[in-house]
């Protein structure tokens, strides 16, 4: 239960444009907008109280990029809801995200105080680069902005391993506070690829041309260095031990997200066919970590190198992965592992299964009344943006098929390259019971695209003049 202005109860929040209403067992109509939000006579307070939204709203609304889905009514208006809450989840001017950051559950609930984990840089950054640039621009300067704070981070963990060291590392906070200090006081501030996850989600912003490349490429060599310094050098190759998976079960040796969140940075940002930090395989596959018992993941872990990464290694064994890993990942984590499975399969051609996978990322996470999006399903902690972005993201990077990488994409039936250097491709994949894909408004080195996308292959883009 959260309180407004007064202490006044909530219990429902949305954000606008548009704020959808709710009626109470009295019959009251309420609308809650963030405090960004200020309408004739009211005092910017907290979360604000309105019994309509003006005009301008609706004009806002018209003016951010959309996302619009075929098929059954109930589906395609929940998924417009998910995607009008995450576009507005940073619409509030007195907590702007980047001063302050923006966490899991933005200011919609204080489960984790506001502060800022990988949700950001991997979950929501992808989704704003589509439905609000300017968000994610936010997010890249937050990053950029502590990364004088990240150096510091990593001169005090340096200094306690009585090992000589170069200044000029950098390490990121599993759990930030508006300071850039890590927070965190439980064993999960172990997952240290998020220093790595931090130059991915900057990445992402500078393929956009949303953050600066020098700025960027200063913070790759700091978290490489910290990488570097954090792993040991042994016959299988660089080894990072005693780390916390982002399958947060696990606590051990060489996880292969995060050894390839090294490899990746410590290599310019690229993928050599030789990589020098060890990667955890058997005669199969790639594998989560040393020693994986294959059974019951918490989230998902090593699919996390086909995508988001885009491991080529890993997605040329994408399948036999998904097969072994895909349905282990529990029922009783964050939705965002079934999100994750469901673009994996859109990407190997597999809409049906992909669909399934997709619902099973969002509908059991908002099976109550208002729709809200809950971090698990077997209690409502709701709003969790990084869920309903991982949602969102697989209609982007899945069914849609948009891909960005350093070279086109084979097969595509859209590529551009934008100005960064960086190339678009759009191989869609949608699956027969959506039907129809819509995306309006898209921003691309400053001009808009709208994009069409269809079960049964049809396939437009058009500028805007």
């Amino acid at each position: 239960m959260s309180k407004g202005p007064s202490d006044e109860k909530i219990t429902s929040i949305q954000f606008e444009p548009p704020a959808t209403s709710t009626v109470d067992r009295a019959g009251k109509k309420t609308i809650w907008v963030p405090s960004g939000y200020k309408s004739e006579g009211e005092e910017k307070l907290g979360f604000a109280k309105a019994e309509k939204l003006p005009e301008a709203t609706e004009r806002a609304k018209a003016m951010l990029p959309s996302i619009h889905l075929g098929g059954p009514s109930e589906m395609s208006v929940q998924f417009d809801e998910m995607v009008a809450i995450v576009q507005r989840a940073p619409a509030t001017a007195d907590f702007p995200i980047e001063k302050y950051g923006l966490g899991p559950f933005g200011l919609t609930n204080d489960l984790y105080f506001g502060h800022t984990f990988w949700d950001l840089d991997v979950w929501m950054v992808p989704a704003f680069l589509f439905i609000n640039p300017s968000a994610a621009k936010s997010a890249a300067d937050y990053r950029l902005d502590r990364a004088a704070q990240a150096r510091r981070n990593f001169n005090e963990w340096a200094k306690g391993k009585n090992e000589a060291f170069e200044l000029g590392g950098m390490i990121f906070p599993w759990e930030s506070s508006v300071s850039g200090r890590e927070v965190c006081i439980q064993k999960t501030r172990n997952q240290q690829h998020i220093s790595g996850d931090v130059v991915w989600g900057l990445t992402q912003c500078e393929a956009f041309g949303l953050a600066n490349p020098t700025a960027v490429a200063d913070v790759t060599r700091g978290v490489a260095q910290f990488y570097g310094m954090r792993s040991k050098q042994t016959a299988r190759g660089r080894e990072i031990l005693d780390v916390t998976s982002p399958n947060e079960k696990f606590e051990g040796d060489n996880d292969l997200y995060t050894n390839l969140l090294a490899e990746w940075c410590s290599n310019g940002r690229r993928w050599s066919p030789r990589p020098t930090y060890y990667v955890p395989k058997d005669q199969q596959s790639l594998l989560n970590y040393d020693n994986d018992p294959m059974r019951d993941y918490q989230q998902a872990a090593g699919l996390l190198a086909i995508y988001p990464l885009q491991y080529p290694e890993a997605e040329r064994e994408a399948r036999t992965m998904l097969e072994r890993f895909g349905d282990k990942i529990s029922p009783n984590g964050p939705a965002m592992g079934h999100s994750v499975v469901a673009t994996i399969w859109a990407r190997l051609g597999e809409p049906e299964k992909a669909y399934a996978a997709w619902l099973d990322s969002w509908k059991p996470y908002t099976d109550n009344p208002n729709h809200y999006f809950s971090e698990r399903r077997n209690v409502l902690r709701a709003y969790f943006y990084t869920g309903a972005a991982g949602a969102i993201n697989t209609v982007i990077y899945g069914f849609a098929g948009f891909r960005i990488d350093r070279i086109p994409l084979p097969g595509a039936k859209w590529t551009k390259q934008l100005k960064s250097g960086w190339w678009l491709s759009v191989k869609p994949c949608v699956p027969k019971e959506i039907g129809q894909i819509s995306m309006r408004g898209i921003v691309l080195d400053g001009k808009l695209y709208d994009f069409s996308m269809s079960s049964n292959g049809d396939f437009s883009v058009k500028p805007r003049l």
